[in-house]
């Protein structure tokens, strides 16, 4: 029986919309970057970073040879950018960055309907009452896990 469960964020349980096309993006992306040292406009820096992230995307179908891409590393991205204007950042930056480039990219954040009663009941099925710590006394079949979710979620679960 599993103690812990893991899920996968975007596209499981958020449903999330970001728009990396917007101007407002790129204006405060380059102000960031201008403040570190390494000038960018906008639109220069929007193509930039399009033509770092085909490279990678490149790369990575080459590595993967056609089977699923992992999603590429926007941190490794804004290193490389900085890098090419020949601007020393530090890690804290870069990731400082990567936060503020998916929250203003953002247009839309909500978790998909039924997550919070599905992971509440998941909760209780596998919790002891004071919901601290897991009950190991609690043994159920896959099949009787499966069902209780798929009744506090609006949406199907793959069997």
């Amino acid at each position: 029986m599993y103690q812990n469960y893991i899920f996968d964020l975007y596209g499981t349980l958020v449903d999330i919309h970001t728009n990396e096309k917007k101007a407002y993006l790129w204006k405060k992306m380059s102000l960031f970057f201008g403040m570190k040292g390494a000038a960018y406009e906008p639109k220069e820096l929007r193509m930039a970073y399009e033509t770092k992230i085909k490279e990678q995307e490149a790369a990575l179908k080459m590595e993967c040879r056609g089977s699923h891409v992992p999603e590429i590393d926007i941190a490794d991205v804004f290193r490389q950018l900085f890098e090419d204007q020949a601007v020393s950042v530090t890690e804290e930056e870069i990731a400082d960055l990567a936060k503020m480039f998916r929250a203003i990219s953002i247009e839309e954040l909500k978790l998909f309907p039924g997550v919070p009663e599905m992971l509440q009941r998941l909760r209780r099925f596998f919790c002891c009452p004071t919901h601290r710590r897991f009950s190991p006394r609690r043994k159920f079949p896959c099949s009787a896990l499966r069902n209780t979710l798929m009744e506090s979620c609006s949406h199907r679960m793959p069997v």
